[in-house]
């Protein structure tokens, strides 16, 4: 246990594997990827910080090590990829950082405005375009998932709208 509070990142990291062959990928294939990363690093932090939130005061001094550790890991994270998204020609809208003691702003990135949330998986995607597309450009089959809104059943032909975040339920068929 010890040696894990030491070296806090064993292993090899699969992502400075990516960055080592940037000069291989187109500037835009890049900068969605940031995009992706940022948005997942925006949602995490908020997330963690609403948990945060919803157990305060009453929760542990070790817990509010984890949770302060684990803020500052991400708001790194945040920070880099802001930094380098206008490299590759992208900029950045409210840039926030996420604390233990700050109110928590999702910021709105250009394209990335909803997202599609699948098996505790969250895929930011853009707004304004069916969630059908949205589905495709993730990879995943539309006639896979079942779409739903706010705990509604869509179709999902439906327009993805700022802010929205999709469940998408598996489909399970066969006989």
């Amino acid at each position: 246990m010890i040696r894990a509070i030491a070296h806090p990142y064993p292993g090899a990291n699969p992502f400075l594997l990516g960055l080592s062959v940037l000069p291989l990928l187109e500037k835009d294939t890049i900068a969605k990827a940031l995009q992706k990363q940022l948005m997942q690093l925006q949602i995490d932090a908020q997330s963690l910080t609403k948990i945060f939130a919803s157990y305060s005061p009453h929760i542990p001094r070790h817990m509010q090590a984890m949770v302060d550790y684990s803020l500052k890991q991400i708001n790194a994270a945040i920070a880099w990829v802001e930094q380098w998204l206008p490299s590759f020609g992208w900029q950045v809208k409210n840039a926030t950082t996420h604390s233990l003691t700050t109110q928590v702003k999702c910021t709105t990135m250009d394209k990335f405005q909803a997202s599609l949330i699948t098996k505790g998986r969250i895929i930011p995607c853009r707004s304004n375009i069916p969630v059908w597309k949205a589905m495709k450009e993730n990879g995943y089959s539309r006639s896979a998932f079942l779409t739903v809104r706010d705990g509604t059943l869509i179709t999902d032909d439906e327009i993805l709208k700022e802010g929205d975040q999709i469940e998408l339920i598996s489909v399970v068929s066969g006989g």
